[in-house]
């Protein structure tokens, strides 16, 4: 299918010569210098112990030099601003409905329904009771056996209609992988609701590359990277033969990670999953990004909460700084498995909060540009995935658990 398609292009989007008044005041240092300077104070020993090993073949130098790039990676989208997320876990509807509305209170732009059974359309008017679904983006999640996201989604525009709202306006999402949650992928229901929303519904996606399964760590990155591009490929390939371009599947198609402890390293996924994604957007004669939604990783979660506090805000930076569209943090009690508290969940908002209105990370275009470092690890991360995404696509392999 794509075999034949090269390796993404890199294209110098900013010229250093441009800021070179900024250092005047500091002399010039070659990398020879600097490494020069570094065996010295190893005092005779090898450079390659500073070395940081990722995965097999793929390591990390202590440090890295101008020489290093002569050109930059292509930059992201100057559009940087993420939409902050809430879980909302609705055993019943009416206690759903109460936490939904601390959370918009709170700050949250884009709450997730976890729904833990198939909703009546009454259920479904008493969980969004006084919501006003056109100033937020709304998502569900639908955590129950015999799930058919289709239905919901029709019980949902049945309801956005009942209540005299513009489809055109509606932001949001349903999670819906047919590749992973069925034996048989009903994928004709996908094609129905992305064709709806096409006419309807151009801001909402109904398809989502659930990515989270593929995260094992920072040993596994590139393969995690591989996989989920190999499915949001399939997806791509299988629509297509629908009869829907790739361009308006990627309207409607976002991507979910999991974002780990490794804060340079998901700074780098994340960056390098956009860069691959335009790639493979290109081969099918599209351009456009990959939507991305983030949520931690569970394995991440420690018992002491106040840890998990304080790595929840590394844990999102990452996120919102490699280019996320929509950030999920988890409440720190999550990983000990009891109801999250008021408190708990606020700290959960105001993490984002803080990185948004205090640190402004938003207004910045691509916070990770022109870090030697990050680039470096951007790019070895992309070239390692690539090859071998384009194994699973010559092998078919699309949706399988990767090797650990």
């Amino acid at each position: 299918m794509l075999g034949l398609l090269p390796i993404f292009r890199f294209e110098n989007s900013f010229s250093m010569a441009q800021d070179q008044h900024l250092f005047s005041e500091f002399p010039p240092h070659t990398k020879a210098e600097w490494e020069a300077k570094v065996l010295q104070d190893l005092k005779g020993q090898s450079l390659d112990r500073l070395n940081w090993p990722i995965e097999d073949d793929l390591f990390l130098a202590p440090f890295y030099h101008p020489e290093d790039f002569k050109n930059a990676l292509p930059a992201l989208s100057a559009n940087r601003d993420w939409e902050i997320g809430a879980y909302v876990d609705v055993q019943e509807v009416k206690a759903g409905n109460q936490t939904v509305l601390e959370a918009l209170e709170g700050g949250v732009e884009a709450p997730l329904f976890q729904l833990n059974h198939q909703l009546s359309g009454e259920e479904l008017t008493v969980l969004l009771a006084t919501i006003e679904p056109t100033f937020i983006s709304t998502h569900f999640a639908f955590n129950y056996a015999d799930k058919m996201p289709w239905q919901f989604f029709e019980l949902f525009t049945k309801w956005l209609e009942q209540q005299d709202k513009s489809l055109q306006d509606i932001k949001g999402s349903i999670d819906f992988d047919p590749l992973l949650d069925w034996v048989r992928p009903p994928v004709d229901h996908l094609v129905e609701l992305i064709r709806f929303c096409q006419r309807s519904m151009p801001e909402f996606r109904v398809l989502q590359v659930n990515a989270q399964r593929f995260h094992h760590g920072s040993e596994n990155i590139s393969h995690e990277l591989a996989f989920t591009l190999a499915k949001g490929n399939e997806y791509l390939a299988q629509l297509q033969e629908k009869g829907i371009d790739a361009a308006t599947a990627n309207q409607h198609l976002q991507f979910s990670l999991s974002t780990g402890k490794s804060y340079l390293l998901e700074i780098a996924k994340i960056r390098a999953l956009k860069l691959l994604w335009r790639n493979i957007l290109e081969a099918y004669g599209a351009t456009g990004d990959a939507f991305v939604v983030t949520h931690l990783a569970k394995a991440s979660q420690d018992e002491n909460i106040y840890t998990n506090m304080i790595r929840a805000a590394t844990q999102a930076m990452s996120a919102a700084s490699g280019g996320a569209n929509r950030v999920y943090v988890l409440p720190a009690d999550h990983s000990i498995e009891v109801p999250s508290t008021a408190f708990t969940q606020r700290i959960a908002r105001n993490v984002q909060h803080l990185l948004k209105m205090e640190s402004y990370l938003h207004r910045v275009a691509d916070p990770a540009a022109g870090s030697y470092y990050i680039e470096h690890l951007t790019r070895e991360l992309a070239t390692k995935a690539w090859n071998r995404f384009l194994e699973l696509d010559e092998k078919r392999v699309f949706y399988a658990k990767p090797d650990k």
